[in-house]
């Protein structure tokens, strides 16, 4: 139904036919299966169904924070992030990708948007430095 956002545009002239619908300021919530129903004296048609899709540009929610931990300890960096499609991360060390070998395990629940960094059995020598987040 037509709104503030919603626009329906039909012919503006002789021998035009088609009808243009306009969302403005798109919205998740604007997602969805879209189809147009015609009708007049001889009956009425559907149209086939448009399915639109929202994009959202990947954000974090939440900032990491800085860790110190003591030798041999876990460090924990928590993070909560945001976009559509679920966006792809990568833990990073000293600009570096950490990957299990360093001892770093990765969790991510794309539901929530929770994103986790451990890392056990912390050495100075092999872990100190920036611990970043890249979405």
């Amino acid at each position: 139904a037509p709104s503030d956002r919603i626009q329906v545009s039909g012919p503006t002239g002789e021998g035009e036919d088609t009808y243009t619908i306009t969302i403005l300021n798109v919205q998740p919530e604007d997602q969805g299966d879209y189809s147009a129903k015609i009708t007049n004296v001889g009956g009425s048609l559907k149209s086939k169904k448009c399915k639109v899709t929202v994009m959202k540009s990947p954000e974090f929610v939440t900032k990491l924070t800085a860790q110190e931990v003591k030798q041999g300890e876990t460090a924990v960096f928590e993070t909560k992030i945001d976009g559509y499609p679920t966006p792809k991360i990568t833990w990073l060390l000293n600009g570096k990708p950490l990957t299990a070998k360093e001892g770093a395990q990765v969790e991510f629940n794309a539901a929530t948007g929770d994103a986790k960094l451990s890392v056990a059995k912390v050495d100075l020598q092999q872990h100190s430095g920036i611990v970043t987040c890249r979405l």
